[in-house]
């Protein structure tokens, strides 16, 4: 399957309802790419038994910043409902729904500012 590229706000209602929201997902795969012209990044592979779509594969490219958190000591990669969005240039994924985007030291739990996103079907 090919990848859809989120451009509008539009894109973004396509990919949360297909996704049932992320609600009940988990993060099943992460991986982390630095290249040598120092851009940066990130696939992650969602899984959700409930969704149309049951995994997907979203790559974040020209990765702004990223957070990985646990919220609690003994917390499980279980997803139970995410906030995406773009704010100006950029996107902002974060596992929580009243996520706001923006970045600084006050953040927590698992959240990615990119330029660019892709998603499609695994």
């Amino acid at each position: 399957m090919d990848f859809k590229e989120l451009k509008s706000q539009e894109d973004i209602s396509e990919l949360m309802m297909k996704f049932e929201y992320f609600k009940d997902c988990s993060i099943k795969e992460l991986n982390y790419i630095t290249e040598a012209d120092s851009k940066r990044s990130v696939t992650i592979i969602f899984e959700n038994q409930f969704a149309e779509c049951p995994a997907i594969e979203m790559q974040f490219n020209q990765i702004e910043n990223i957070g990985l958190e646990l919220l609690k000591e003994d917390y499980v990669w279980h997803i139970y409902e995410v906030s995406l969005m773009k704010i100006d240039n950029l996107f902002y994924w974060g596992e929580w729904n009243d996520f706001k985007g923006g970045t600084g030291n006050n953040i927590h739990g698992t959240w990615i500012s990119a330029g660019e996103i892709r998603w499609r079907g695994v």
